[in-house]
């Protein structure tokens, strides 16, 4: 499930913080970074970026697979 593009239900995943120890530390190793990554525009505060997390990914999920948009 992983690599078909589902994320964030695949069977092992890895989450730090969830998991792995290590989400609160300044440097933290992150499996298959090329994938898991985003980079963050510079304007963008860290307070905003902290909010997306999972609400984004939960809505993103249901408007592609459920509402059907591509």
């Amino acid at each position: 499930e992983c690599s078909s593009g589902n994320h964030q239900v695949c069977e092992h995943q890895s989450q730090p913080g969830f998991t792995a120890w290590g989400s609160f530390a300044e440097f933290v190793a992150i499996d298959h970074a090329d994938t898991n990554l985003v980079r963050l525009p510079d304007e963008m505060e860290f307070a905003t970026a902290a909010s997306l997390g999972c609400r984004f990914v939960t809505s993103f999920r249901s408007i592609v697979d459920q509402g059907r948009v591509t």
